[in-house]
């Protein structure tokens, strides 16, 4: 349209070659060119950003439709589309924020709200309401809770006597452990709606936290009681309580209950078996790891736990075989070695117990109990010198180990170092005068020393040990027995 060879050079070298002709009307007729050129392409890009936004808009509409029908990756494509065409489209921008976080994405899902609550400044106060609550949201499921406690607070001031604000911002502090503000926020969320279970199971949470477990249990149970059919959690939470109170039959019903909901859930299960073993049910609480076990097969605390009730309960092959198990799926904990070898001392099978714990101390070589039962087995299969040198380093690593002192004590008995167990047993008396075992080998050994049994340094010990639980009638028996013994050595020595 402005073509000429006139206008081209005009706009291209304005003030060169043609400076010489250039005139007044020339200038107002350059002018009026530039003008009516920029005055064309504004109304162009208006038209073109109208005609943008009229596409953009309808296809975010269509995008939201698939959004609703549950197809989110097709309608972030076409949101994309949208943005592409308006990159300031505020529904747009809130619907792919939607998106990525119920596909799990909240990284993307924050970009999104960040950006449209930045151009929420004339929105009304219903969308920044949303916009607020969908960030915080995010920010919970990135563990951001102080971020998500700050939104929670926009959002409260845009819609005060919202109940559920304030348990999800009741939430949010419970999880940066705010107790008191968890509470207060749980309590205004029950004083604005008192009829919503989960109010009280939240505040619930917030008692456990706090170890006021009565507190607790009362206020699982009103969510119980508004609502029957509350989650697993409600009634784990509520039985876990019990528990802590020494409830325990109360715990067993809840957590029984728990397990309707949830058959398959290993925690339950496990929680179960526990406090039913704590109640000395140990049949039922076998029963309770094996489903536990079924639905967790390579689960090794599992078979551990397993194991040890097995020994409570006196089964011990069968405790054996679920150590042999947790050691195939697990070969480098210590512990796992260590109590299948005092399973192993309990049977007597001394040289397995000295295998395990050999090999316990490969992976824990400044382990004084494991050093103590090494020394058990060690005795146990006569290997006297083995046994002493394990007590010694065991009291090496720990000084105060009153269980090593005493049996090197007995081993220096049985070996007639007198001198050297009378220290081990004073030794041991010395750091826990509450140990009952060193009283009676000392007055064992002091009779062995041909200390009369009715003096008072023999009948104090015995004494001692019988207040601390021991049978002072075995022990006084067996004192005079060595007395005897003792006796008739010396008549048939002197025969001799």
């Amino acid at each position: 349209m402005y073509n000429s060879n006139l206008f081209q050079k005009l706009i291209i070298y304005p003030f060169s070659q043609y400076k010489v002709s250039f005139n007044l009307k020339t200038l107002l007729l350059y002018l009026f060119f530039l003008l009516t050129l920029t005055s064309l392409n504004c109304s162009t890009n208006q038209i073109q950003n109208t005609d943008n936004n009229a596409k953009s808009t309808e296809i975010t509409n269509l995008a939201i439709n698939l959004k609703n029908q549950g197809l989110l990756s097709e309608g972030i494509e076409k949101l994309n589309e949208s943005l592409l065409l308006n990159p300031n489209q505020f529904k747009a921008l809130q619907a792919r924020g939607e998106s990525f976080l119920l596909l799990g994405k909240p990284q993307e899902a924050l970009k999104d709200f960040d950006k449209a609550i930045d151009l929420s400044a004339t929105l009304e106060k219903q969308k920044k309401l949303e916009l607020y609550k969908f960030r915080a949201q995010t920010y919970t499921s990135l563990g951001e809770n102080r971020k998500a406690i700050e939104d929670f607070t926009q959002a409260i001031k845009l819609d005060p006597n919202n109940p559920n604000l304030y348990s999800k911002r009741g939430k949010s502090y419970l999880e940066v452990v705010e107790l008191r503000l968890s509470l207060k926020d749980y309590d205004q969320a029950i004083k604005i709606d008192p009829s919503k279970a989960e109010y009280y199971a939240g505040r619930g949470n917030v008692f456990t936290r706090k170890r006021d477990y009565r507190m607790a249990i009362e206020d699982y149970g009103m969510a119980l009681q508004i609502d029957p059919n509350q989650s697993a959690d409600v009634y784990y939470n509520r039985g876990n309580a019990f528990a802590q109170i020494g409830q325990m039959n109360d715990s067993v019903k809840h957590l029984t209950a728990a397990l309707r909901l949830d058959p398959d859930n290993a925690k339950l299960q496990t929680h179960l078996a526990v406090t039913l073993g704590e109640m000395g049910n140990y049949s039922k609480s076998i029963e309770a790891f094996t489903e536990a076990i079924r639905t967790d097969p390579k689960n090794v605390e599992l078979y551990t736990d397993r194991g040890n009730t097995y020994v409570f309960s006196g089964r011990y092959s069968e405790a054996i075989k679920d150590f042999d198990m947790a050691i195939s799926l697990i070969d480098n904990r210590p512990e796992l070695y260590a109590d299948r070898g005092l399973v192993h001392l309990i049977l007597k099978n001394y040289a397995n117990a000295e295998s395990d714990f050999s090999s316990a101390l490969k992976l824990s070589s400044q382990n004084h109990i494991y050093y103590t039962r090494r020394g058990n087995a060690r005795t146990g299969l006569k290997d006297y010198q083995g046994a002493i040198e394990d007590y010694s380093i065991a009291i090496h690593y720990n000084p105060d180990f009153v269980q090593a002192y005493n049996n090197r004590g007995i081993l220096y008995r049985d070996i007639n170092r007198f001198d050297l167990a009378i220290d081990d047993f004073s030794q041991s008396i010395k750091i826990n005068p509450d140990y009952p075992y060193s009283y009676a080998n000392r007055a064992v050994l002091n009779t062995l020393r041909g200390k009369d049994p009715n003096s008072l340094l023999i009948t104090q010990d015995i004494k001692r040990a019988g207040t601390l639980g021991l049978d002072t009638a075995e022990l006084e028996k067996a004192v005079q027995k060595i007395k005897s013994d003792l006796a008739t050595i010396n008549q048939t020595s002197t025969i001799k």
